[in-house]
């Protein structure tokens, strides 16, 4: 099945990921730049799910965030052989040209009619702070993702935890158009998961970084809103996880005023599929459907905002009313 393949897919990169945040300090000595860590995880996470999918899917396109250029330059030859040893430590002896060529199978521009999305690490400061990020693939079909896999390697399995708790044994969330959503923890079997109303507070997911909404702009619709609310802040598509997972109610991804932003494919195809399959909706933020057939951007689609379904249309019209 292919959603067994994209599970075990994505496990094996968000483990080698996890195993290169818990090294940051031997990385960035290598290297003698505090930002190779993520680097490192980015190359090596993507060269995994590559080799697996080519390996049982060859004939499906991957739309990859990353490229070979830059390991290809003699300046990097210390980044590419981190890289290389994570991607060996993961999946047995490789060498840098394997790498090279895993790594510009993610070429594809996603005009096929059908191709797989990775990104590779979602959250590029949280995993630099040491907090949350994941590894999220999906498969698109005729525009429209149909399988989703999210891993989050530091939030809690239980989720009577605090979701911005970090070190957590790390959960997989992974859905099927159609087939429902289920969720566990990284090295154990998923069980269904589906989300309650919302008839209380209302958990409100937004981005760690402020570059990526317009924070103002969520504390404006949430008091046009008038309901109680309580903001949860980390990176990544974890939060459409936590959405899936029942530990959220929305997720607003507001676009700063006078700033036109496209939205990447790899940023919300997982995440987007994962969170509908538990029961929310998830539309940009003038209630259309995300768009995934218009190449490696959201073009037609402005913002985000998934939300549980009881409150998804009064949050579109709160969003509209306070800008």
């Amino acid at each position: 099945m292919r959603l067994d393949l994209a599970i075990d897919a994505v496990r094996q990169a968000s483990l080698a990921a996890k195993s290169v945040q818990h090294d940051l300090g031997r990385v960035s000595e290598l290297t003698k730049d505090d930002r190779s860590p993520v680097t490192v995880a980015d190359f090596a996470a993507q060269a995994i799910v590559a080799s697996m999918l080519r390996e049982a899917d060859a004939s499906t396109p991957l739309v990859g965030e990353e490229t070979s250029a830059v390991l290809r330059a003699p300046e990097n030859a210390s980044l590419l052989n981190l890289v290389t040893e994570a991607v060996s430590a993961a999946i047995g002896t490789h060498t840098p040209d394997d790498v090279f060529t895993l790594l510009d199978h993610g070429g594809h521009d996603a005009t096929a009619r059908e191709y797989w999305v990775l990104d590779p690490v979602d959250g590029t400061k949280g995993f630099l702070r040491g907090e949350h990020f994941a590894v999220a693939l999906g498969l698109v079909h005729n525009g429209h993702p149909t399988l989703g896999v999210l891993g989050c390697p530091n939030l809690h399995v239980g989720t009577d935890q605090s979701p911005e708790a970090v070190d957590g044994e790390g959960v997989i969330v992974a859905a099927e158009a159609g087939q429902g959503c289920a969720t566990g923890g990284m090295e154990g079997s998923l069980k269904p998961v589906r989300r309650t109303t919302c008839d209380g507070m209302v958990r409100v997911c937004t981005s760690v970084e402020a570059a990526h909404t317009d924070h103002t702009a969520v504390d404006a619709a949430m008091q046009t809103l008038g309901r109680e609310w309580t903001g949860v802040r980390l990176d990544s598509q974890a939060k459409y996880g936590l959405l899936a997972r029942d530990q959220a109610d929305a997720y607003l991804r507001l676009p700063r005023p006078g700033k036109r932003y496209v939205e990447r494919i790899w940023d919300h195809a997982a995440g987007a599929l994962v969170a509908m399959e538990s029961g929310t909706t998830v539309t940009d933020i003038h209630g259309k459907p995300l768009d995934f057939g218009h190449g490696r951007g959201l073009e037609h689609n402005t913002g985000v905002i998934a939300a549980a379904p009881e409150i998804h249309d009064a949050l579109l019209n709160a969003v509209e009313s306070s800008a």
